[in-house]
């Protein structure tokens, strides 16, 4: 009778142990694997205070197509426009052997053609413009303006009549969009010169007697 009671307390013990065996290993069965945690790709970030580097232009592919010549464009906004001239005084003047009208410019000066034209026309319309005289000499100022910034304008006088042998008359044809024209009248076509002056800055225009 003792002995059946020894065999069934060993079978139990047994099962018992095969029991708590196979717990422990579904335990371990369960518990995660760590894995790795891929490194996320760095974007490239530009350090504080620079300014990411120009993107460069493709390059053309062929043989290469240039010159020596010189190139002439507009890149982005247009240039600061140049400064002007302000006319502020006009003149003629009676000498032995020529007259002279005289420029003159408050600070900086322009610059300036002197030609022989039909007659005088105003810039604005086109129109003929009076003047006395059968030859004409046209003075054309550029960039330049004989007016302040309230319209008005810097010179005393838009016409001379002086009567002179060579200079007959004299009037503004033009004071518009950074050109100022005067044209001269005169008896007949003569020879003339052209003398730059400075302190003060005054262009001379000196007209042969006939």
């Amino acid at each position: 009778m003792r002995s059946r009671y020894w065999m069934l307390f060993a079978i139990v013990a047994l099962l018992t142990a095969a029991l708590l065996a196979l717990a422990a290993c579904g335990d371990d069965d369960e518990e995660e694997e760590p894995t790795a945690t891929p490194a996320a790709t760095a974007e490239p970030t530009t350090p504080a205070g620079e300014t990411p580097a120009a993107t460069e232009p493709e390059p053309t592919e062929g043989p290469f197509e240039g010159g020596q010549d010189p190139v002439e464009g507009t890149l982005g906004d247009a240039a600061t426009p140049p400064p002007v001239g302000t006319v502020v005084r006009v003149e003629a003047g009676r000498h032995e052997a020529f007259d002279r009208i005289v420029f003159e410019f408050a600070d900086i000066g322009a610059g300036y053609r002197v030609e022989y034209v039909d007659g005088p026309v105003g810039c604005g319309t086109g129109e003929p413009v009076p003047l006395d005289g059968e030859a004409f000499l046209q003075i054309t100022l550029n960039p330049a303006q004989a007016h302040d910034e309230a319209g008005q304008t810097t010179i005393d006088a838009l016409e001379l009549s002086p009567g002179y042998p060579s200079i007959v008359a004299a009037v503004q044809t033009c004071d518009f969009e950074g050109y100022v024209t005067w044209v001269v009248g005169l008896p007949e076509q003569l020879d003339f010169r052209v003398t730059e002056v400075a302190a003060p800055l005054r262009l001379a225009v000196d007209i042969a007697h006939p």
